[in-house]
């Protein structure tokens, strides 16, 4: 296994994944509905694809600020691995001419 920079950065990359809180998939959306009283309510729901459907579920009023962080969460850990596999990528093509395009 390599030692020094390349790696340390390594480490430094999943220790800030593994620093995220909640990682939640999907997209929050709010939902204006009418009441029988005439007045107006916000109803929200998190839409996710699952096994090849479309999921939705209610969220409570007291979870959507949880359920935003959940998805703030996995938009920063989509770009963390992105990161990490860049660095792994270069990793395993350092010094190496197998890496380089044809030419």
């Amino acid at each position: 296994m390599r030692t020094g920079p390349l790696s340390e950065n390594r480490r430094d990359l999943l220790a800030e994944l593994s620093r995220i809180p909640l990682i939640l998939e999907g997209a929050l959306t709010a939902k204006r509905r009418r009441r029988p009283d005439g007045t107006w309510a916000v109803y929200h729901q998190l839409q996710r694809w699952r096994s090849g459907r479309n999921d939705t579920r209610h969220v409570s009023e007291e979870k959507v600020a949880t359920v935003r962080a959940g998805i703030e969460g996995a938009r920063h850990a989509r770009e963390v691995l992105g990161r990490l596999a860049r660095l792994d990528e270069e990793t395993l093509w350092a010094g190496s001419a197998d890496g380089s395009k044809p030419g």
